[in-house]
């Protein structure tokens, strides 16, 4: 006796695995017509299961579609969306890969759209079926005109793709914008970072900053400096240093960084020196001394000698962090 077993009720779902059998996505939708995953996959070994989506509805036929991703040009840029160089030499980065392997060789001509401002590492890309998916690593150079022009915007400018490959004959890849930040107005930003323990100075451009003192490589892991004052006239940088256990100090140096000195150090008790400001037309330094069982405010002339109280607290609960000064009243 037989019977009619031409029954489906097949409602599928598929799971999408890496090389180890980890999950990476799934997909069952409700109306258990088509079951898609659409996800960008580096290159490797994955896996794709098919099983029923509930205790009820596994039985059927079904088929899959693997659909490969078109072609085109993968660019990233080194730190982000911005690309920068500067008039002293500061570089920026991008990667150049393809999305999929071609049939022939892909040629990219590349140029900057103001050499002036910025040159290239390289003037075009070969990619072939074996290194499609080698990122090729592009430096662009910032270029000094010598001139206070401000910032300057151009280009990195991508030719059309050169390949006997249909499909990425002509291929075009949007230019990327770069801006050259100009070095030659005058002026610097000074600022420190405690936790890492140095000095820093950066043209008003927005350059990165440069380490002008690295207190740690000085005078161990554990010393950092606090605040900092700058003296325009003598072109010297003041700063409180400490390292929270033995010792703190009142220090400066040239602008660059050169020739430290120590002006005032005392034995370190809870709080330490801090809140160092100048009254260059007194030829005074100012600072707080959270140090001693009594706080205070101390000044000294500029080469740290001299060293006289401004004001004495009346008890231990003192805890001065900033000092300003008006010297006009």
């Amino acid at each position: 006796m037989g019977g009619d077993r031409s029954i489906s009720n097949l409602d599928a779902a598929i799971e999408l695995r890496n090389a180890s059998g980890s999950l990476l996505e799934s997909s069952s939708p409700l109306d258990s017509t088509s079951a898609k995953i659409v996800r960008n996959l580096t290159p490797g070994n994955y896996f794709l299961a098919v099983t029923k989506s509930a205790s009820y509805g596994w039985l059927g036929s079904y088929s899959i579609t693997i659909d490969a991703p078109p072609a085109a040009i993968s660019v990233v840029t080194t730190f982000g969306s911005s690309l920068a160089t500067s008039e002293d030499g500061r570089q920026a980065s991008f990667s150049v890969t393809l999305q999929t392997q071609p049939t022939s060789d892909v040629n990219i001509p590349l140029s900057s759209s103001n050499t002036g401002e910025g040159t290239l590492s390289a003037s075009n890309l070969l990619f072939t079926a074996a290194n499609w998916k080698v990122p090729q690593l592009v430096t662009i150079t910032g270029v000094a005109d010598e001139s206070i022009d401000s910032d300057a915007s151009y280009m990195v400018k991508f030719g059309l793709a050169i390949s006997s490959d249909p499909e990425y004959s002509g291929l075009a890849h949007p230019d990327l914008p770069i801006v050259n930040l100009d070095i030659d107005s005058p002026g610097y930003l000074f600022s420190v970072d405690y936790h890492i323990g140095t000095i820093n100075r950066a043209r008003f451009s927005g350059l990165q900053p440069e380490v002008i003192v690295d207190l740690k490589s000085l005078y161990g892991p554990a010393f950092r400096a606090r605040q900092i004052a700058i003296d325009e006239v003598d072109e010297k940088v003041y700063w409180v240093m400490t390292d929270n256990a033995t010792s703190t100090a009142i220090q400066r140096a040239n602008l660059d960084g050169s020739n430290i000195e120590t002006l005032v150090s005392v034995p370190y008790q809870a709080g330490g020196y801090r809140g160092i400001t100048l009254d260059l037309a007194g030829g005074k330094v100012y600072w707080i001394d959270n140090a001693s069982q009594n706080g205070k405010i101390q000044r000294a002339n500029l080469d740290g000698s001299n060293v006289e109280n401004v004001y004495l607290s009346s008890g231990s609960s003192f805890w001065a962090m900033s000092l300003a000064l008006d010297t006009a009243a």
